[in-house]
């Protein structure tokens, strides 16, 4: 009886601990953009420059997947979006279109693209994000989200 209250109690953590964090994930999304802001600066690129150029793209890719995955955490983001406003998430989380452009124009050089191709995807990503929200939601980040 006793191993399984604790066999109970250890799913019944770890299902809390998995649990999709909305806040956490925005903050670790800002993090990410803000290391990449701060190589983007450093031409040419090198491998750490292009490490921290694909970890951004590459945990927004994350993030996507994980709201189409599952409805719960896409809930959840939802109500966190509209608790805290697109314009904090937007200005945290996402790249501006203005500074993409300008990444990508530092990772064109010769008509070559020397950046990871997640780089060229943005906008697509960005799309995707959007149209997964509600309606009010996806309303407000295409006004905010630019």
């Amino acid at each position: 009886m006793k191993l399984l209250l604790i066999s109970i109690t250890i799913v019944f953590s770890s299902n809390v601990l998995a649990q999709f964090n909305p806040s956490r994930r925005t903050e670790e999304l800002a993090v990410s953009r803000g290391n990449l802001e701060i190589k983007m600066e450093n031409t040419p690129y090198y491998s750490e420059e292009h490490a921290t150029i694909k970890r951004y793209f590459t945990e927004l890719q994350i993030l996507i997947d994980e709201l189409e995955e599952n409805s719960r955490s896409l809930k959840r983001f939802n109500e966190y979006l509209r608790e805290v406003g697109t314009v904090d998430f937007c200005s945290k989380a996402l790249l501006e279109n203005d500074r993409w452009s300008l990444l990508v124009k530092k990772c064109t050089k010769n008509n070559f693209f020397l950046c990871s191709e997640e780089v060229k995807l943005f906008p697509n990503l960005k799309k995707v994000l959007i149209d997964l929200f509600e309606k009010d939601v996806r309303e407000q980040a295409l006004e905010n989200c630019k």
